[in-house]
């Protein structure tokens, strides 16, 4: 079996593998879409909500919990941009044959050992040089004018032997009819480079920036398996970003509904008249004393508020000599009620 063949059938295995997971991702999420959706309308995740609802108004009130968000946020977006460059690095190198200089540099990924460590039979020579590069290291290369190279530079250049850019040491620089020509040698390696690059074949010095280990990811994605799964992840975070909004849209439209039965901002502060409102729903009970939340607690069955049908919401205002009880049906389909 070729390479070619090999990679193909890598490619075909891995597309089926990933599309597979997509497929099953896409029926999952739907499926747990749809049964979102249809509990919000229903009413079934009223309590949750109503929950969700408290919890947030605390906490937007802590400036802690501000700071927090923001630097949540500020992370998520680092993330998204270091994922999306490490993507573009890798598609550029993948079509570019990594010899895209953008201004006077350009990145490229070591793939072998060839310059991670010290031979035993060039230690000598090579004492004070600890620039050495780990396998899988994202580099920096610069570009470099002739007269500036000298022996001992780490350069990248393109060997026509094996059609492939190389990463080693100038150990020698040397002269015929043709102009200066480079010996080069891996700092792992004991011999020399069989070809020798002249300066038109030199893609750049080493300008001792790297990344460990991050050129693995590149690599993966700059092949034809690894552009199938990041297509394929693409489309499942489009995918689950489009329905989450869907399901966060309609958790907002009713929790502005029971909201407004409720009739509770804790972003207000009344003056301490000391004003308890009890909110009786779903078999929980919810009070509050000058529109500070207290507690949660289940309904006892013994309780004189107690509702007598399933989506009834009984409010009980209790100020100091009178206690007002205000009772209503929540409507479960929002569409209905809109209607």
């Amino acid at each position: 079996m070729t390479s070619t063949q090999k990679e193909l059938l890598v490619l075909i295995v891995t597309a089926a593998c990933v599309i597979s997971l997509a497929i099953v991702f896409t029926l999952f999420y739907l499926h747990y879409y749809k049964n979102s959706i249809d509990a919000i309308k229903e009413g079934r995740r009223d309590i949750e909500l109503i929950d969700d609802n408290i919890n947030e108004q605390i906490k937007a009130r802590s400036k802690k919990h501000k700071a927090l968000k923001i630097t949540l946020k500020v992370l998520s977006y680092l993330l998204s941009a270091a994922a999306l460059t490490i993507f573009i690095i890798a598609l550029i190198n993948r079509f570019s044959g990594g010899d895209i200089v953008v201004g006077n540099s350009t990145v490229l990924v070591v793939k072998t050992g060839s310059m991670s460590e010290i031979n035993a039979a060039n230690k000598e020579e090579l004492a004070g040089y600890d620039n050495q590069i780990p396998t899988w290291s994202l580099i920096g290369i610069s570009k470099v004018n002739e007269e500036d190279l000298k022996p001992y530079d780490v350069i990248a250049f393109h060997d026509n032997n094996s059609n492939q850019i190389i990463i080693h040491r100038i150990i020698d620089i040397m002269e015929d009819d043709g102009g200066h020509y480079y010996v080069t040698r891996g700092d792992a390696l004991a011999s020399e480079d069989g070809f020798h690059p002249r300066y038109e074949a030199i893609i750049g010095r080493y300008n001792n920036f790297h990344i460990p280990y991050v050129g693995l990811f590149i690599y993966f994605l700059q092949t034809n398996a690894g552009i199938v799964t990041i297509l394929a992840i693409i489309y499942c975070l489009v995918l689950f970003g489009v329905l989450s909004d869907k399901i966060a849209k309609k958790e907002k439209e009713r929790k502005e509904e029971l909201i407004a039965v409720i009739d509770i901002d804790l972003a207000i502060k009344e003056v301490n008249h000391d004003i308890i409102e009890k909110i009786y729903y779903h078999g929980y009970v919810y009070s509050f004393k000058n529109n500070e939340f207290i507690s949660k607690e289940k309904i006892l069955a013994d309780d004189e508020h107690l509702p007598s049908k399933k989506n009834e919401l009984i409010k009980v205002i209790e100020k100091p000599n009178e206690t007002e009880v205000r009772s209503n049906l929540i409507t479960t389909t929002l569409k209905e009620e809109k209607k």
